[in-house]
């Protein structure tokens, strides 16, 4: 006395549900990639153009070098995406106060100075899809900071 149901179509319908949200999933997944992929490459752009400003003080105030190496570093080469690069040198004195002042003005520090180089690199990314909350594009900001020898 088993009854029978006619139950054909169900994986059908499953299917139909269950696509959408793999194929949204997936799509999240590759933008968060992505958007971890060009911060890796604005970090390091930023960090070797900071690295190359740290050997010395010419190096440091060379700010077309720090922009040409921070670009010929950028592994990412789409041309929606193009960084920006922002190069300076902050003196800041020896003494306690730690007070910054302009690299022009070294004899205002009685103690001595120390210079460092800072250089920040930003970049727009664009999402593949639009999503309700996120803006598009997003600015991607990434500084390096490193005393000057």
């Amino acid at each position: 006395m088993s009854r029978k149901t006619n139950q054909t179509g169900f994986a059908a319908v499953e299917t139909v549900i269950v696509t959408p949200i793999l194929i949204l999933l997936f799509v999240i997944i590759v933008d968060f990639g992505r958007v971890m992929y060009y911060s890796i490459s604005t970090a390091s752009a930023a960090r070797n153009a900071a690295a190359m400003g740290s050997r010395g003080a010419t190096y440091a105030t060379d700010t077309t070098l720090l922009t040409n190496l921070a670009q010929e570093d950028d592994f990412i080469t789409d041309a929606d995406s193009p960084i920006s690069v922002t190069a300076n040198s902050v003196c800041v004195c020896a003494s306690p106060d730690n007070s910054n002042y302009d690299c022009a003005l070294k004899s205002s520090c009685s103690d001595g100075f120390e210079m460092y180089i800072d250089v920040t690199v930003t970049r727009q990314f664009n999402t593949i899809i639009d999503y309700p909350t996120i803006p598009s594009p997003i600015t991607l900001s990434e500084a390096a900071t490193l005393r000057v020898e």
